[in-house]
Protein backbone atom coordinates (compact mmCIF):
# COMPACT_ATOMS: atom_id res chain seq x y z
CA UNK A 1 0.00 0.00 0.00
CA UNK A 2 0.72 3.56 -0.81
CA UNK A 3 0.12 6.90 1.12
CA UNK A 4 -1.47 9.36 -1.12
CA UNK A 5 -2.67 13.38 -0.52
CA UNK A 6 -5.96 13.72 -2.02
CA UNK A 7 -6.92 17.13 -2.21
CA UNK A 8 -10.80 18.07 -3.61
CA UNK A 9 -12.87 20.98 -4.07
CA UNK A 10 -16.43 21.07 -2.72
CA UNK A 11 -19.19 23.51 -4.21
CA UNK A 12 -19.35 26.54 -2.15
CA UNK A 13 -23.30 26.35 -2.28
CA UNK A 14 -23.35 23.17 -0.47
CA UNK A 15 -25.00 23.63 2.95
CA UNK A 16 -23.31 22.39 5.93
CA UNK A 17 -25.74 18.77 5.99
CA UNK A 18 -24.75 18.15 2.41
CA UNK A 19 -21.24 18.61 2.27
CA UNK A 20 -20.49 16.64 4.97
CA UNK A 21 -22.98 13.93 2.92
CA UNK A 22 -20.26 14.17 0.20
CA UNK A 23 -17.49 14.15 2.27
CA UNK A 24 -18.81 10.74 3.76
CA UNK A 25 -19.32 9.76 0.07
CA UNK A 26 -15.62 10.55 -1.08
CA UNK A 27 -14.52 8.66 2.16
CA UNK A 28 -16.82 5.81 1.44
CA UNK A 29 -15.64 5.67 -2.23
CA UNK A 30 -11.74 5.64 -1.12
CA UNK A 31 -12.79 2.86 1.47
CA UNK A 32 -14.77 0.40 -1.30
CA UNK A 33 -11.64 0.58 -3.45
CA UNK A 34 -9.40 -1.31 -1.07
CA UNK A 35 -8.17 2.13 0.87
CA UNK A 36 -7.89 3.61 3.80
CA UNK A 37 -8.63 7.08 5.47
CA UNK A 38 -5.84 8.33 7.60
CA UNK A 39 -6.90 12.25 8.05
CA UNK A 40 -9.88 13.68 6.23
CA UNK A 41 -10.08 17.82 7.47
CA UNK A 42 -11.49 20.85 5.58
CA UNK A 43 -8.61 23.29 4.80
CA UNK A 44 -10.35 26.20 3.98
CA UNK A 45 -12.91 28.20 1.83
CA UNK A 46 -10.79 30.50 -0.92
CA UNK A 47 -11.39 31.95 -3.94
CA UNK A 48 -10.64 30.30 -7.54
CA UNK A 49 -7.95 31.05 -9.67
CA UNK A 50 -10.80 30.60 -12.41
CA UNK A 51 -14.18 30.27 -12.28
CA UNK A 52 -15.18 26.56 -12.11
CA UNK A 53 -18.31 25.72 -12.94
CA UNK A 54 -20.08 29.12 -12.39
CA UNK A 55 -18.04 29.74 -9.00
CA UNK A 56 -15.49 31.92 -7.82
CA UNK A 57 -14.68 29.96 -4.63
CA UNK A 58 -14.59 27.04 -2.81
CA UNK A 59 -14.15 24.81 0.20
CA UNK A 60 -11.28 22.66 -0.43
CA UNK A 61 -10.81 19.46 1.82
CA UNK A 62 -7.68 17.41 2.63
CA UNK A 63 -7.34 14.00 2.83
CA UNK A 64 -4.25 11.26 3.28
CA UNK A 65 -5.16 7.80 2.58
CA UNK A 66 -2.91 5.01 2.06
CA UNK A 67 -4.43 2.46 -0.76
CA UNK A 68 -2.92 -0.32 -3.34
CA UNK A 69 -1.65 1.49 -6.47
CA UNK A 70 -4.69 -0.51 -8.55
CA UNK A 71 -6.91 1.85 -6.50
CA UNK A 72 -6.47 5.04 -7.30
CA UNK A 73 -7.52 5.03 -11.00
CA UNK A 74 -11.01 3.47 -9.74
CA UNK A 75 -10.88 6.42 -7.16
CA UNK A 76 -10.33 9.50 -9.56
CA UNK A 77 -13.09 7.28 -11.95
CA UNK A 78 -15.91 7.25 -9.23
CA UNK A 79 -14.84 10.87 -7.62
CA UNK A 80 -15.28 12.56 -11.05
CA UNK A 81 -18.99 11.59 -11.04
CA UNK A 82 -19.49 12.62 -7.80
CA UNK A 83 -21.95 15.68 -7.66
CA UNK A 84 -20.63 18.46 -5.28
CA UNK A 85 -16.83 18.09 -5.86
CA UNK A 86 -15.77 20.65 -8.52
CA UNK A 87 -12.06 19.45 -8.92
CA UNK A 88 -9.73 17.13 -7.13
CA UNK A 89 -5.93 15.77 -7.93
CA UNK A 90 -4.49 12.70 -6.15
CA UNK A 91 -0.91 12.42 -5.12
CA UNK A 92 1.45 9.89 -3.85
CA UNK A 93 3.28 11.07 -0.74
CA UNK A 94 6.28 9.59 1.38
CA UNK A 95 6.27 9.09 4.97
CA UNK A 96 8.38 11.63 5.14
CA UNK A 97 5.91 13.97 3.73
CA UNK A 98 2.95 13.30 5.32
CA UNK A 99 4.47 13.18 9.05
CA UNK A 100 5.97 17.10 8.63
CA UNK A 101 2.18 17.78 7.36
CA UNK A 102 0.82 15.97 10.47
CA UNK A 103 3.53 17.71 12.68
CA UNK A 104 2.50 21.07 10.98
CA UNK A 105 -0.77 20.18 11.57
CA UNK A 106 -0.16 19.74 15.73
CA UNK A 107 1.70 22.82 16.06
CA UNK A 108 -0.80 24.85 14.25
CA UNK A 109 -3.47 23.36 16.32
CA UNK A 110 -1.62 23.91 19.36
CA UNK A 111 -0.79 27.77 18.86
CA UNK A 112 -4.16 28.19 18.36
CA UNK A 113 -5.32 26.71 21.37
CA UNK A 114 -2.66 28.88 23.34
CA UNK A 115 -4.08 31.97 21.87
CA UNK A 116 -7.41 31.49 22.81
CA UNK A 117 -6.21 30.45 26.54
CA UNK A 118 -4.32 33.63 26.19
CA UNK A 119 -7.56 36.01 24.94
CA UNK A 120 -9.99 33.48 27.45
CA UNK A 121 -7.35 34.79 30.02
CA UNK A 122 -7.09 38.61 29.01
CA UNK A 123 -11.01 38.45 29.06
CA UNK A 124 -11.13 37.15 32.17
CA UNK A 125 -8.72 40.05 33.86
CA UNK A 126 -11.33 42.50 32.54
CA UNK A 127 -14.29 41.03 33.65
CA UNK A 128 -12.25 41.16 37.75
CA UNK A 129 -11.21 44.81 36.80
CA UNK A 130 -8.03 44.36 35.87
CA UNK A 131 -8.46 45.53 32.85
CA UNK A 132 -5.36 46.53 30.76
CA UNK A 133 -3.07 49.43 31.93
CA UNK A 134 -3.80 53.10 31.62
CA UNK A 135 -1.86 54.29 28.70
CA UNK A 136 0.12 56.85 31.43
CA UNK A 137 1.51 53.81 32.98
CA UNK A 138 2.72 51.93 29.83
CA UNK A 139 6.44 51.82 30.03
CA UNK A 140 8.65 53.74 27.87
CA UNK A 141 5.51 55.94 27.25
CA UNK A 142 5.88 59.51 29.27
CA UNK A 143 2.77 60.29 31.66
CA UNK A 144 0.07 61.70 29.85
CA UNK A 145 -0.31 65.92 31.48
CA UNK A 146 -3.39 66.61 33.47
CA UNK A 147 -5.50 69.29 32.41
CA UNK A 148 -6.86 71.63 34.74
Amino acid sequence: MNGYEFMFILDPTLDDAASLEVVDRVEAIVTAQGGHVVSLKPWERRRLAYPIEGHNEGLYMLCYFDAPPAAITGIRSRVRLTEGVLRFIVLRTDQETRERDQAADIRRRQERAARAAEQAARKQARAEGGGPPHRSSSPGRPAAKESR
